[in-house]
């Protein structure tokens, strides 16, 4: 077991090491990064008038409005902060008319078409057609002697298969499967 040296240096003191002892631990005062030879630690946070034209790989830089960023290698990419968020404010159902048919959110769409109209917080509005939805389903009764199930357009129906055996009590009536009470007999 090796011991383990402790160290605390600038980040420009650190850069300058030419061997970094692999024992140690590097506390960099400037930057708040921690080090373990030369792998490091830390997930160093930086505070930032503007986004560097490019970041360094594994920092997070944080401006004064709060929007964070972490550089991708080729680009930023946004992980939090003070940003509008983008959570559901509203959903209704709606049907495409003439004139929304074909044009922006409704590209592809058709008159008539029936779905859920998504408002986001930020106002952005998303179409999402219900046959988009259940024209994806089909009724699968390989497993069912019971119960038939069809997919039809936007209707999903469902119904009871009643055996024609002799002596079946079940019956279909208006509000569901009934089956007769037992009428118990005395032995005598």
């Amino acid at each position: 077991m090796a011991k383990v040296l402790f160290f605390t240096a600038t980040a420009a003191q650190y850069a300058a090491l030419e061997a970094k002892d692999e024992n140690a631990l590097y506390f960099l005062t400037d930057t708040g990064e921690l080090y373990k030879g030369t792998i490091r630690f830390s997930f160093p946070v930086r505070q930032v008038a503007d986004f560097p034209a490019t970041g360094e790989a594994g920092v997070i830089y944080v401006n004064a409005s709060g929007e964070a960023r972490i550089w991708a290698g080729s680009s930023y990419i946004t992980i939090g902060g003070n940003l509008t968020d983008k959570f559901l404010s509203a959903a209704v159902r709606h049907e495409v008319s003439a004139e929304e048919a074909g044009n922006g959110i409704y590209t592809g769409m058709s008159e008539g078409d029936i779905g859920i109209l998504f408002t986001m917080n930020n106002g952005d509005e998303l179409f999402v057609r219900l046959t988009d939805l259940v024209d994806t389903y089909t009724a699968d009764n390989s497993a069912s002697k019971g119960v038939a199930v069809t997919v039809t357009g936007y209707k999903i129906a469902a119904e009871v298969n009643l055996s024609a055996e002799s002596g079946n009590l079940a019956e279909l009536k208006d509000d569901g499967v009934f089956v007769p009470p037992l009428e118990w007999q005395t032995v005598e």
